[in-house]
């Protein structure tokens, strides 16, 4: 056995050696190991795994195929095409890049408002593929958009302001000619900044989706000079003539009566102004989170609640408080619920509506119930048309413990009723 091991191993090799027939060649965009096969080599491509996502290609330092992600391989079908591309990948071969904060966006497009691919950590190294050549102004930075590759294999453009060039052949960062005073301003422009909020709610996994919303945020552009505020209770545009960095934290905003400070970790953003002849004082901080994707999971999680419902049954039947049909579209039916009135619901509310879990249990009372869901009635007066229930599933049914609104904080239950009302309702 072990002299037919030799013999197999022999002709791998052998095969290998003896002009073994590529599929096209490659230029290495950046190498996993340069003692190996250099950043920039044209190289033989012998092999394509699309299910590891490598290439098998010759190394001019190794007798045996070396394996590479094939993402950091430009795939060419001859040599000269290659050599052509290798040529004018020069400039670039050695030329890296670090983030210099985190959540830098790599974007599809160069353009700051393309699809996001990839965020960048703090320090991230990234390569250079090519660089941008047309000077960019996003929102009064200015800079380039550069092609750049990531270590997991994403291909796309950064923009420069916050990117520091680093020459891998020397191992030695370029230098930066930005003034200080600009880069807090530049700091400023790209940060996005959210509700303190939004931090809280995924932190602790309760997003309301009334409060948190992709047009909730400070934005400030200066073309035009423009300080937006919008957050459910607050809708403002304050107009300005000109913004520069003060001492401190603190920003100057001439042309309004306004206060910005921003601290040095650039993560909490203070603003003070006049609101209706009140001032008003309102605390942002800087979100990386994809806003449009949080909706979407939250989303997820809700219809998979009410998937728990639908797949018991689609009316829920009980001797004394009446019949409720549930359908696919969320809406629901609910038939003979004049007991819930006045105590729970006010007059003039109709018996259909939709269902929504967007209450959460505080962790005081979790334990028993499974969750909880809120009928919205049509009609009625507000606050006295919904019905928000903690539920627990039983054999064949469903147990139902009314919340009073009173009981309910930041669509989170804080305690229960000292006087509880209780439905029981059977699936069928």
């Amino acid at each position: 056995m072990k002299v037919k091991a030799v013999f197999v191993l022999l002709l791998t090799l052998l095969s290998f050696g003896c002009g073994r027939r590529s599929i096209g060649y490659g230029v290495v965009l950046w190498s996993p190991e340069e003692q190996a096969v250099s950043t920039g080599s044209v190289v033989p491509v012998y092999e394509e795994s699309r299910i590891k996502k490598t290439y098998i290609i010759g190394s001019p330092t190794q007798k045996a195929p070396y394996e590479i992600p094939a993402s950091r391989v430009q795939l060419f079908k001859s040599r000269k095409e290659a050599e052509s591309f290798a040529s004018s990948f020069e400039p670039v071969r050695y030329l890296f890049a670090i983030s210099e904060r985190r959540a830098l966006p790599i974007r599809e497009k160069p353009d700051r408002l393309s699809k996001q691919v990839y965020r960048l950590r703090q320090d991230e190294l990234i390569k250079i593929l090519q660089l941008g050549t047309e000077p960019s102004d996003e929102n009064g930075l200015k800079g380039h958009w550069h092609k750049v590759l990531t270590e997991d294999g994403t291909v796309g453009y950064c923009f420069d302001y916050y990117l520091t060039l680093y020459d891998g052949k020397t191992n030695t960062k370029l230098a930066s000619n930005r003034d200080p005073s600009e880069e807090r301003i530049a700091l400023l422009l790209s940060t996005t900044w959210r509700p303190a909020y939004f931090q809280t709610m995924v932190s602790i996994r309760r997003i309301d989706l009334e409060r948190l919303k992709p047009e909730y945020g400070l934005f400030i552009t200066l073309d035009p000079p423009l300080i937006r505020i919008q957050t459910p209770e607050i809708q403002r545009e304050i107009p300005f003539t000109s913004l520069t960095a003060g001492s401190g934290n603190r920003f100057l905003v001439e042309g309004a009566s306004v206060s910005l400070s921003m601290d040095p970790s650039a993560r909490n953003l203070t603003i003070t102004f006049q609101d209706k002849n009140e001032q008003k004082t309102l605390q942002f901080i800087a979100f990386s989170g994809d806003v449009e994707e949080i909706i979407q999971k939250e989303k997820e999680r809700r219809e998979k609640l009410y998937a728990s419902f639908l797949e018991k049954g689609r009316v829920l039947r009980s001797s004394g408080f009446g019949e409720i049909t549930l359908k696919p579209d969320g809406t629901f039916q609910w038939v003979d619920f004049d007991r819930l009135i006045p105590t729970v619901l006010g007059n003039g509310v109709k018996g259909s509506g939709r269902i929504v879990f967007s209450t959460f249990q505080d962790p005081s009372i979790q334990g028993e119930y499974e969750g909880s869901i809120t009928f919205l009635f049509e009609g009625g007066t507000a606050g006295k048309n919904r019905a928000t229930f903690l539920y627990k599933f039983t054999d064949g049914g469903v147990r139902f413990l009314h919340i009073p609104q009173a009981n309910i904080r930041e669509n989170t239950i804080q305690r229960l009723s000292t006087t509880p009302l209780i439905l029981f309702f059977t699936f069928s």
